[in-house]
This record gives structure tokens, sequence and C-alpha cells, in this order.
């Protein structure tokens, strides 16, 4: 018996090609279509192809996935520790409230099972104000967690623009020893000068 495979013919063009087409689209702002892609590989790789349009698009679809997660990952491993170890100080203290306030309620409805309808509507009544009070807690967690995340860009925006006043202290820095390099020479070749 024969087996058919859904593998098709084989591509007469690979990922590598597709990214740096990409990648070329991009730096021109131009957006990353098929017939943008196709473009590129016959125009600028000199490639003789005419590939699918539903192979093309996943092939694109596929490398931008996986650039968007190496851009996360880097952004995420470049966090100062203290960001990370709040965040997970945060959420180990909202799980913790949620789980007292369920196992507060849950102890004492065990404790007073056998207890009569009245009794145990008022225990319910203090179990859903302990809820009540964990959900409080845990919002409050959220605003600080939230707050911690607007601290967080803006210690990025600061590192941007540190980064970018470097740049440009460097550049400036390049200029100034160029300027002295021409100003030095020149006071060389004062004595020679003189002396003729």
């Amino acid at each position: 018996m024969i087996t058919k495979t859904n593998a098709g013919r084989p591509k007469s063009y690979n990922q590598d090609q597709v990214a740096k087409a990409l990648k070329d689209l991009a730096g021109r702002g131009v957006e990353p279509s098929v017939e943008a892609v196709k473009r590129h590989l016959r125009e600028e790789q000199h490639l003789q192809i005419n590939p699918r349009p539903e192979a093309l698009q996943t092939m694109i679809d596929d490398i931008l996935a996986r650039e968007a997660e190496e851009r996360t990952l880097r952004l995420i491993e470049a966090l100062p520790s203290e960001a990370t170890g709040f965040l997970d100080h945060a959420c180990d203290m909202a799980r913790r409230q949620l789980l007292l306030g369920l196992a507060e309620g849950y102890s004492e409805l065990q404790k007073k099972n056998a207890l009569p309808i009245q009794e145990l509507r008022d225990l319910l009544n203090v179990a859903r104000a302990a809820r009540e009070r964990s959900e409080l807690k845990s919002i409050d967690f959220a605003r600080q967690l939230e707050a911690s995340h607007e601290q967080n860009d803006k210690l990025h925006a600061l590192i941007e623009d540190l980064t970018a006043e470097r740049n440009e202290f460097e550049k400036e820095l390049i200029a100034l020893r160029a300027q002295l390099a021409v100003k030095d020479e020149i006071l060389s070749k004062l004595p020679m000068l003189g002396a003729k």
C-alpha cells in the first residue's frame, strides 16, 4: 500500500531568505504582506519562484511570531532583578491571601457542620465577609502591581533617555578629540614655521 503525504513539492526558498526579506521590508516601513515578500524574493534576492500564498503566509507568520517571542524574552531578561522579585512577591502574596480566605471559610464550615440552620447562615456570612476582605486585599495587590508596572515603564524610559544622552556625549567626545588632534597637529608645526 502506498502512503500519501501532504508535504507537497519542496520549497524553492527558505526561512533565512524570507527572514531577510521581512527585515529589509521592516527597515523601509513596508507591511510584511505575501506580495511584498514575494516581490523582494524575486527582485532583490533574484529567486525564480512562484510560492503558494498560503505556504508563504504561514512561513511569514512563523518568523514574525518567533521574532516577537525573542524580543519579549530579551525585554524580560533586561529587567532589573528588583522588578522581577517584586512581581514574584506580589503574586505570592495575592495567592496566599486568596488561599487564606478560602481556608478560613472552609475551616469554619467544617467545624460547624452540625449546627442549626441559623448558625450556619451566620457562619456563611462570616465566610463571605472574610472572602470580601480577601478580595479587597487582592484588589489592593493588583493596584500595587499596576503601580509597579508603571514604575517599571518609567525606569525603561529613563534607561532609554540615559542611553540616548550617553550616545550624544560619545559623539561630542569623538568630535572634540578630532578637534584636539587637528590643534595638536597645527601646534606641532608652529615651531617649524617659526624656524623658516
